[in-house]
């Protein structure tokens, strides 16, 4: 697993669409070396978890990037998700769900990236139909933000912008038909 934090660090500091390939590839090479000691690799997988929770605790406002994605991602492909608890995958859970319910909405840029992060969350309760109030509200907010409204709507979050013309950033006034 020491290969694991290796590629995991290189890969997440880097830019470009080619990390998500790379993260493809490096989370089957990971599965395969899961098995020769699962134990190991939990504590290893989760020690990467505990990194990226104290990184994050430091500002649970800012936006995030690849690092979290992938290591959600990675969470989801390495071990079963389920509505038991497990001791890799419930902790990821909450992570992922802490920052959809705390991270800024401050331009189109943030909220695809909740929106990713939200359909890495779904993999984790497709079986189950668990609901889930942030991701809820994260939609809810979102949906507000594309239609027009007057000032007695209010988003259900503080993550999203109050003031006009940021609060209708989604909305699109012209006529776009074809």
């Amino acid at each position: 697993m020491l290969l694991h934090h290796k590629f995991y660090d290189e890969l997440s500091m880097n830019d470009g669409a080619a990390k998500i390939e790379i993260l493809g590839v490096l989370i089957n090479c990971l599965y395969s070396l899961l098995k020769f000691d699962v134990e190991y690799g939990m504590r290893c997988v989760r020690a990467l978890l505990r990194q990226q929770w104290r990184s994050y605790i430091r500002n649970r406002h800012a936006v995030f990037g690849f690092r979290p994605l992938s290591i959600v991602r990675l969470v989801a492909a390495l071990f079963p998700v389920s509505d038991f608890f497990h001791p890799v995958c419930t902790p990821t859970l909450a992570f992922a769900v802490n920052m959809v319910a705390n991270v800024r909405v401050t331009c189109i840029r943030t909220a695809a990236r909740i929106l990713l992060l939200i359909v890495l969350i779904t993999e984790y309760i497709a079986e189950t139909k668990r609901f889930i109030p942030e991701v809820m509200a994260f939609m809810q907010g979102l949906f507000l933000m594309g239609v027009e409204n007057t000032d007695e709507e209010r988003s259900p979050t503080a993550t999203f912008p109050i003031s006009l013309p940021y609060r209708r950033m989604l909305f699109i006034e012209s006529d776009v038909r074809l």
